[in-house]
């Protein structure tokens, strides 16, 4: 004959079942994963506040994930499309994944429409957008909202990337201005003659046949700080230009440095 529990006895149970589970929630409110923070070392790189953190993926050519969490939108690199990112994703795993990277965010527009984080990286003392760069693995992304003083370094890293003739560059073209239409998209260095030139206000516009050579206000002071006197283009000024062939209203090439300036007579 089986035995009843007593009343007391259920109680009994009941209370103690009730314990543990206050217990077991009030353990589990004390022993939680740590703060995404926890993995960020916040340190001043380069008179910058920047942070260390790992690489845990490489998402394409120009954005990693961090063990934080963290999003990052390499500055200065823009990823291919395609088959062609591949070289660039392995050149990333072998420069980063699983290692320890300075990250720099932008000073301003830090973050962008999908929640990226857009910074300068650095894998000890080097600049991954410009390691890429250099080997031509990426195109070249210029973010004039974020840290405009790196423009310098990174058409000197795309320029020497171009010449090496290497990856994405076997086929480095110069061509006539007047041919500019034909090649929208990709990065040449432009021969042609000023037509006419819009100096007076900002944007400096200088007019070439079949092609607009554009300088905004920051990049027009970046020009002058190393020497050249844009303002005194003129028509009949010769220009060979580097950079990438885009299209507004036409196509036009937007001047950031004085590292695109090849030569003018």
């Amino acid at each position: 004959m089986k035995k009843r529990i007593s009343f007391r006895s259920a109680i009994t149970i009941v209370a103690l079942f009730a314990a543990a589970i206050v217990f077991i929630v009030r353990t589990f409110k004390t022993i939680h994963p740590a703060p995404m923070r926890d993995f960020e070392r916040a340190i001043t790189f380069h008179e910058q506040k920047c942070f260390e953190a790992a690489v845990i993926k490489i998402a394409n050519g120009e954005e990693i994930w961090l063990q934080s969490g963290k999003r990052i939108v390499i500055q200065g690199a823009d990823s291919p499309k395609g088959k062609d990112v591949i070289p660039a994703i392995r050149e990333l795993e072998r420069l980063v994944l699983g290692r320890n990277v300075t990250v720099c965010p932008c000073t301003s527009s830090p973050q962008d429409k999908h929640g990226r984080w857009r910074a300068q990286v650095f894998i000890s003392d080097k600049s991954v957008a410009e390691l890429l760069l250099e080997k031509c693995l990426v195109g070249l992304f210029y973010y004039a909202e974020c840290n405009s003083n790196i423009a310098d370094a990174l058409y000197l890293s795309y320029l020497k990337g171009w010449n090496s003739g290497l990856n994405r560059c076997r086929e480095k073209m110069t061509i006539q201005s007047k041919d500019a239409k034909n090649h929208i998209g990709a990065t040449a260095v432009v021969e042609g003659t000023i037509t006419s030139a819009k100096t007076t206000s900002s944007p400096f516009v200088f007019s070439m046949e079949g092609l607009k050579i554009v300088a905004f206000r920051e990049d027009i002071k970046r020009l002058k700080s190393a020497g050249l006197t844009p303002e005194g283009w003129s028509a009949g000024t010769n220009l060979k230009i580097f950079g990438q062939i885009s299209d507004y209203n036409g196509p036009e090439i937007i001047l950031r440095s004085a590292v695109q300036v090849l030569e003018i007579k």
